[in-house]
């Protein structure tokens, strides 16, 4: 499988590695790998994957070079656990769905969990309030809305003048059809 290797100011290498090792390290969610090419060994992060037109195969691969113990910035899939108790009452929104956080690559979790059984209407849950796991440093602003309980949009009643409006469309289209069937007695 065709890789390239890019990053800290280093010009980018071209190789090729095992597809059936990868495969399986992706699916055990790896992300940072030791690369041995030539008389290197380089820690990577995985940056890139472009798969085929159906999703089945991948055709090529993007790491970014890291060296061990440095600090990146990533995004980390926010995990939503639970029913939040106030959904019944309104919308449950998450304008967040994903965090930006520094930490070593070997740190980077797979996803953030938030549980958000006991978010109940007018309810909202600030970045801030979120428990970082250790060694990982929350980037996002502390005060953005993460997810919240807010009234329906459906429960926003309609206006008076709307109903009496659409009952006129039919009686044109009844109308239509009268001249319709007057013309085939011709």
């Amino acid at each position: 499988m065709p890789i390239n290797l890019v990053g800290h100011g280093e010009e980018t290498a071209s190789f090729h590695i095992d597809d059936h090792s990868f495969q399986a390290a992706l699916r055990h969610h790896e992300r940072v790998f030791m690369l041995e090419h030539g008389d290197k060994r380089e820690q990577v992060m995985l940056h890139d994957v472009q798969w085929d037109r159906m999703g089945d195969r991948i055709l090529h691969i993007e790491f970014l070079r890291v060296p061990v113990g440095e600090v990146v910035e990533v995004q980390v899939v926010l995990e939503f656990v639970g029913h939040p108790k106030g959904a019944a009452k309104g919308e449950f929104v998450k304008p967040l769905l994903d965090i930006a956080v520094k930490c070593v690559p070997r740190s980077i979790p797979e996803s953030i969990a938030l549980d958000v059984s006991e978010l109940d209407l007018d309810e909202q849950i600030l970045a801030g309030d979120l428990t970082m796991p250790e060694g990982v440093e929350l980037l996002q602003d502390p005060e953005e809305v993460v997810c919240a309980i807010r009234l329906s949009q459906e429960e926003v009643e309609p206006e008076e003048g709307a109903e009496g409006d659409g009952s006129a469309e039919p009686e044109v289209i009844a109308k239509g059809k009268d001249d319709d069937s007057s013309g085939d007695g011709e």
